[in-house]
């Protein structure tokens, strides 16, 4: 989808970006990462020319992005900066039609469109169309910043540090909400961040750049296994082994041993079972599970299921920990944001793996 071949960009003899040449895969989200200074954001804003290289070339679908109105290019791309960047003085419908506004749309096409985009981030629009950001709390200001970004229906979305304003717990949230956007709608992002806790969770590829040259672009598991060097080692922290609980995706040791019932059908079999876990749904819902081995009495399979926590399929061993013990359960359930269940993960599991890395 995005192409970038030797670009390079110098401001009064000074290298920002030195010969970078990288490729964004198709609907792939790639990650921009690295400590500041390094050229993660001027390479982001030379993809839709809000800065001009000074050599090199940028495609889009193999067509040069100098070949293209810088202005066409820039309303044809979604762009999500830290603090979203909203226009004050305009409601948050005002906000979400700036492009389509630019595009010569009529306002009853705006309105639906931005009823649309607010329903998609989980704003009620009777709620929020007519509010201005003044009015909304950090979270839902980021939330509208991506309405905004998507309401031309861009094919390829460019987030500067989108979530770094903003306090943990609702940085974690609006995490979970990206992916879970992302996993409907696949478009082509570049993300920059400097948090490698939210790189390894959101990224697909990640570009680790230092001192405006690219060091390696990997997908996660491989640039944790095989660092290209002491920087890309240092950076990640895997002489850490702590640390290293940070970076490893929950999906990789989710226990594919268990098999799903409902309640109905585990009364019309057995009392137990040599799987080792029975994942409880009532439809959609996931309502518990039955350990190998557990007896459970068919009348009162509900109240004597053990209960399960679930986490993102994207979700860092450290995150399910920590919703392990805040829950105070034993295990907890690894979906994709597309609700199909990998397996499950547990503390013991989680300690096992810190004991293999400290090893």
């Amino acid at each position: 989808m995005i192409e970038l071949d030797a670009v390079t960009k110098r401001y009064d003899g000074k290298t920002a970006v030195n010969e970078l040449t990288l490729t964004v895969p198709d609907s792939a989200v790639m990650i921009l990462l690295g400590p500041s200074g390094c050229g993660k954001t001027t390479t982001l804003k030379m993809i839709n020319r809000l800065i001009e290289p000074t050599s090199g070339d940028i495609r889009i679908d193999g067509r040069s992005v100098f070949a293209m109105d810088p202005i066409e290019l820039r309303r044809s791309i979604g762009y999500v900066i830290q603090e979203t960047g909203l226009f004050p003085h305009y409601t948050v419908e005002g906000n979400i039609g700036v492009v389509p506004t630019l595009l010569g749309w009529d306002k009853a096409r705006i309105r639906r469109r931005a009823a649309e985009l607010l329903e998609l981030v989980n704003l009620e629009p009777s709620v929020y169309l007519k509010r201005y950001p003044r009015e909304l709390s950090g979270g839902e200001r980021q939330r509208v910043g991506v309405a905004r970004a998507l309401a031309a229906d861009p094919r390829i979305l460019l987030m500067d540090e989108p979530f770094g304003a903003i306090d943990p717990i609702n940085r974690r949230i609006l995490q979970d909400f990206f992916l879970r956007l992302q996993s409907e709608l696949k478009r082509t992002v570049v993300f920059v961040t400097h948090d490698i806790g939210e790189a390894v969770k959101l990224g697909d590829c990640i570009a680790i750049m230092r001192e405006g040259h690219l060091v390696q672009v990997d997908d996660t598991h491989t640039l944790m296994e095989h660092p290209a060097d002491a920087f890309v080692e240092d950076l990640l922290g895997s002489t850490r082994s702590t640390e290293q609980l940070l970076y490893y995706r929950a999906a990789h040791y989710a226990d594919p041993d268990f098999t799903v019932m409902s309640p109905e059908e585990l009364q019309a079999g057995r009392a137990h079972t040599d799987a080792s876990i029975i994942i409880l749904k009532d439809g959609d819902h996931i309502m518990g599970y039955v350990e190998k081995g557990q007896m459970i009495s068919c009348d009162n399979i509900q109240g004597e299921a053990c209960r399960l926590e679930t986490v993102s399929a994207n979700a860092t061993l450290l995150e399910a920990v920590t919703i392990l013990l805040q829950s105070g359960r034993k295990r907890a359930v690894v979906q994709d944001p597309d609700g199909t269940i990998l397996g499950t993960i547990s503390i013991s599991m989680v300690a096992e793996v810190l004991g293999k890395v400290a090893r």
